[in-house]
């Protein structure tokens, strides 16, 4: 059994209805453990917890999975902090933790949307805040299509991971972000948008570490390129930890 722990987004009190005072929620749409699940892997649900080392010590694999919030600006680096929409702090700090825990461990890592974000501010990278008001020419990257539908193609860079997996120069992906990563950090680009923003990003000095700004667990089903990133993470996590010949 690959165990692939999956980032959960959080809804404070007063966020929801509740009849329990002061009660927030913990909660993940389905189709990211289904992604998971279709590729081999045990999908694992990951609230926020004060200590990452238990949770690494268990895991195969991490998913940062992505949600409708920003990073701080004072941990996205973004030049303009009131661009910035909701935050939710107490998240980005666990998933820091857990990014950087995975990291120095060799636990293979896909970062997906705002996954993919956590993972460059990760590694010292920062963030455009706002793409239409920062980027000249540039589209905009909150599709108001079906989320599952495609917005615009990406350039896979050859050599790489992303084209490893892909096996294609082109990909046609969603899109549901305003936020992008303006400098990688540590790590390496490994896709583009037409209009220069970077869609996918990895760390070549690490075992399997992976972000794509689109959200391919929406278009398995429509896409072998997509397909292929879930198989790809679920088997380095196996690979991990098979014994060696």
């Amino acid at each position: 059994m690959v165990l692939i722990g999956i980032t959960t987004d959080y809804e404070a009190a007063g966020e929801f209805p509740s009849r329990i005072e002061g009660e927030g929620r913990f909660l993940l749409r389905e189709n990211y453990a289904k992604a998971v699940e279709q590729a081999g892997g045990t999908p694992v649900l990951l609230p926020i917890m004060a200590d990452v080392n238990p949770v690494l010590d268990r895991l195969d694999g991490i998913l940062i999975s992505g949600g409708a919030f920003d990073i701080p600006p004072e941990m996205s680096g973004i030049p303009d902090p009131c661009k910035a929409r909701k935050i939710r702090p107490e998240r980005t700090r666990f998933e820091l933790e857990l990014c950087k825990g995975a990291i120095e461990r060799n636990i293979p890592i896909l970062g997906i949307c705002g996954g993919m974000q956590l993972l460059a501010v990760t590694v010292g990278g920062k963030l455009i805040g706002d793409i239409l008001e920062e980027v000249p020419d540039a589209f905009d990257h909150e599709q108001k299509l079906p989320p599952n539908d495609f917005r615009h193609p990406v350039k896979v860079i050859p050599g790489t991971l992303m084209f490893r997996l892909a096996m294609q120069e082109k990909l046609g992906v969603n899109s549901t972000h305003h936020q992008a990563v303006r400098d990688p950090g540590g790590c390496a680009i490994s896709a583009w948008s037409p209009d220069g923003i970077v869609e996918a990003i990895e760390l070549p000095d690490r075992y399997w570490v992976l972000g794509v700004q689109w959200h391919p667990e929406l278009l398995t089903s429509r896409h072998e390129g997509h397909a292929a990133i879930f198989r790809g993470f679920v088997r380095a996590c196996m690979d991990r930890n098979r014994p060696c010949d």
